[in-house]
């Protein structure tokens, strides 16, 4: 198994075939999300292009295996409302959630797993993480401000949230990957 998968938790959860599998989808969205002979390739599951001559490919399709098995485990063990499934997957998905309301917090939550290689034995959960959103003082007023949120992800501070939304454990002094873009929105 690959290095950074096969110390994940993913890779637990999920055991070695779907592992492998994972990887394969990967590498296939990979090929197909890219015309062959173009010098710069899109990753559909991470942010930014790359050059695939320059750029390892092997960590782009690691990634990717580990936002597959993300998927698939949030899919059983994340929140089971029709509109915070499925865990959105690179920026184009994520993107398209942030309309306001539970989804806009769940595209936060999405970018947030991935800033830890889609780690989900560190990561709080959905609903503990939406809770510590609706309590920071950094997340906007038109989330925290949701009175129908209020209700649903009661406010409770989560230690470890940074002004970015994003959660590193607490004794982390920096995310794996730093914020693509400039500010939430």
């Amino acid at each position: 198994m690959n290095s950074m998968i096969s110390s994940h938790r993913l890779a637990e959860v999920h055991g070695e075939d779907a592992v492998t599998n994972a990887l394969r989808k990967a590498m296939q969205d990979l090929l197909a999300h890219n015309i062959q002979g173009n010098t710069r390739w899109e990753n559909p599951y991470a942010p930014g292009g790359f050059l695939p001559a320059y750029d390892p490919l092997g960590p782009r399709i690691e990634l990717a295996a580990c936002a597959i098995l993300a998927r698939d485990w949030f899919a059983t063990n994340g929140p089971q409302e029709p509109d915070l499934q499925p865990l959105p997957i690179g920026y184009h998905e994520r993107e398209a959630l942030k309309a306001g309301g539970a989804p806009h917090i769940l595209a936060w939550y999405a970018r947030s797993l991935e800033c830890l290689d889609y780690d989900i034995g560190t990561h709080p959960d959905f609903y503990t993480y939406a809770c510590g959103v609706m309590a920071s003082p950094h997340a906007p007023g038109f989330i925290t401000g949701d009175a129908r949120l209020q209700k649903r992800f009661p406010p409770k501070p989560l230690l470890g949230l940074g002004r970015d939304l994003f959660w590193k454990p607490p004794s982390s002094p920096v995310l794996s990957r730093p914020m693509a873009r400039g500010t939430l929105r």
